[in-house]
């Protein structure tokens, strides 16, 4: 979780009467009995509190009794998108639950908790709570995701980011979303809780899923020649991928692009530290790199040269390359949003593993190249496994 230190993004908040409180998302260093297990402690260890056996449960169904004498690791047995977990100092007791969240706003339940507007765990990730409207709804007006009583322990709002992935804060005090004229009109959404690199609670409010992603790096920088995209991987709701990603010396860091529009700070994900390049962990044998991204513009993740098969989590944030010469993993099923278009005299294509350049009468002008540069006429361009015509004016 954290080396046993004491570092500031993992103090509990207390909030008066012995009770102490912290708030986390997802998280298999802290989750499961197969994790490390976890204690409660003071920054000195003059205090500490753990289970009475090595690694007890602390799970929804009953609180669990800690104690300060030879204290041992215990665990979390839950799975929800947020865990609150609770230490009462009076009655030594440990609690874990999840809260129940409603989008609030002066158009939805008067900024009340009405059922109409409750979410629920997303049935197709453990990690989101979805929201399906009875019929398509515009999200006007000012809005909110928060708890049913306004407690301030979970209170969602002032939006940063682009449509459709907004980054929004729990504060007490924080501002209301408001999407102005441009207020999407939509059948779902769902919210994504995470903890910041500061450990604070954050979350992404989607008001579609995007149909793809963009490695932001390796050389390109601009949107004006992004290449590589990761699309949907098949099966697995949230996750993006590319597969057969080259990375040379001299340009082997990126970010994840969320967005078409040229908004570094709104639209990416990086590693969320001040530094210029990040190195990411990896596995035993090197061959698989791992890091978590959070949306903001800050952080790049470093990569050797080497040729990767990159996945990226939406609501996670887990990025992993795996080196395709050393590592067990395949590439990955995707689903192909390849596509080619026409951008002055050059035809450029995204998304394609293999693509080709063809004259209408059939003459190969280039394979597997990103930007072409051709003079006026019709072209036929083959990406993966379909051909599209491209007329260059």
């Amino acid at each position: 979780f954290n080396g046993w230190g004491a570092p500031d993004n993992a103090k509990m908040n207390y909030e008066g009467n012995g009770v102490f409180v912290y708030n986390f998302t997802a998280n298999g260093k802290l989750t499961g009995e197969d994790s490390e297990g976890i204690k409660l402690a003071s920054g000195d260890w003059s205090v500490e509190w753990g289970g009475s056996a090595e690694k007890q449960p602390l799970s929804f169904d009953a609180p669990l009794a800690l104690t300060s004498t030879e204290s041992k690791n215990f665990y979390i047995d839950a799975t929800a998108p947020i865990l609150t977990v609770t230490f009462n100092a009076v009655t030594s007791e440990a609690t874990v639950f999840t809260p129940q969240l409603y989008l609030k706003g002066e158009n939805f339940g008067s900024w009340g908790a009405d059922e109409a507007y409750k979410f629920n765990v997303c049935a197709s990730s453990p990690y989101a709570y979805e929201l399906a409207f009875a019929e398509p709804t515009q999200l006007s007006g000012n809005i909110k995701v928060a708890d049913a009583d306004w407690t301030g322990r979970y209170n969602f709002g002032f939006a940063w980011g682009n449509v459709p992935v907004l980054k929004i804060h729990n504060y007490q005090d924080n501002g209301d979303i408001n999407f102005g004229d441009g207020a999407p009109t939509t059948e779902k959404i769902y919210f994504a809780p995470f903890n910041d690199v500061d450990a604070s609670l954050r979350g992404l409010l989607l008001t579609s899923m995007p149909e793809e992603m963009y490695i932001m790096g390796f050389g390109e920088w601009s949107t004006d020649n992004f290449s590589k995209v990761m699309t949907p991987v098949e099966g697995e709701f949230g996750e993006y991928a590319i597969n057969n990603v080259e990375v040379n010396d001299g340009n082997n860091s990126f970010r994840i692009y969320d967005g078409k529009a040229d908004n570094y700070e709104t639209c990416s994900w990086g590693c969320g530290n001040n530094d210029e390049d990040y190195t990411p962990s990896w596995n035993t044998d090197n061959s698989v790199a791992t890091a978590t991204f959070v949306k903001g513009p800050k952080g790049k993740m470093t990569l050797p040269a080497a040729t990767y098969n990159i996945t990226f989590n939406i609501f996670t944030g887990v990025v992993k390359a795996a080196d395709v010469a050393k590592s067990s993993v395949e590439g990955i099923s995707v689903a192909s949003n390849a596509k080619a278009w026409a951008d002055g005299k050059t035809i450029r294509i995204a998304g394609a593993q293999s693509s080709a350049v063809y004259t209408v009468g059939g003459a190969l002008v280039a394979a597997n190249a990103n930007a072409v540069n051709v003079p006026a006429g019709l072209y036929l361009v083959r990406i993966d496994n379909k051909t599209v015509k491209v007329i260059v004016k």
